[in-house]
């Protein structure tokens, strides 16, 4: 599962991203997003920062908790500026973005980023299939960014969705 978002630290090693999940708002709804954050269109980025994956085996359970405070501003790791300007507003549904690869649709075993290990960064898992869950809830407040950002399309939806890095299938 593609819960390991990571950033960089100042001494430029990798450190789990501050923020936990990536937070997208979009039509009445708050997308909380594990998977590739979407890059804005005919935009190369220098650095991807592709999610790294955690192996779950067969018959185990994964626990995680993220705790966002309200109210929730949006958040990529291509657009980190958390002190963007902003537009207050409520949604009043949850969408749940899960990426995930079963093993045994893989070539081969999936790897550790070069010179990490697997306890330490995960694995890299290239072409996840998504799990899609959402949820009606009681409106809440979240912070729309009111400057660009490529924000998560669901399928179907309209947009740049998650583009491929540069050598990938």
């Amino acid at each position: 599962m593609g819960d390991r978002l990571w950033d960089y630290d100042n001494k430029r090693e990798r450190v789990p991203d501050p923020f936990g999940v990536y937070r997208f708002v979009s039509s009445n709804s708050l997308r909380l997003v594990f998977a590739q954050a979407p890059y804005p269109p005919n935009v190369m980025p220098r650095i991807v920062y592709k999610p790294l994956f955690s192996r779950i085996r067969a018959g185990e359970a994964r626990h995680r908790e993220v705790w966002i405070k309200l109210p929730i501003d949006e958040y990529s790791s291509l657009a980190r500026d958390v002190n963007a300007s902003t537009a207050l507003e409520e949604v009043s549904r949850v969408f749940l973005v899960l990426s995930y690869r079963l093993r045994s649709t893989m070539d081969h075993d999936p790897a550790p980023p070069p010179n990490e290990t697997v306890e330490s960064a995960g694995y890299i898992v290239h072409d996840p299939t998504l799990i899609i869950s959402s949820l009606d809830v009681e409106p809440f407040p979240v912070r729309r960014r009111t400057g660009y950002m490529a924000r998560f399309p669901l399928p179907g939806e309209p947009g740049p969705g998650p583009v491929p890095p540069p050598g990938a299938p």
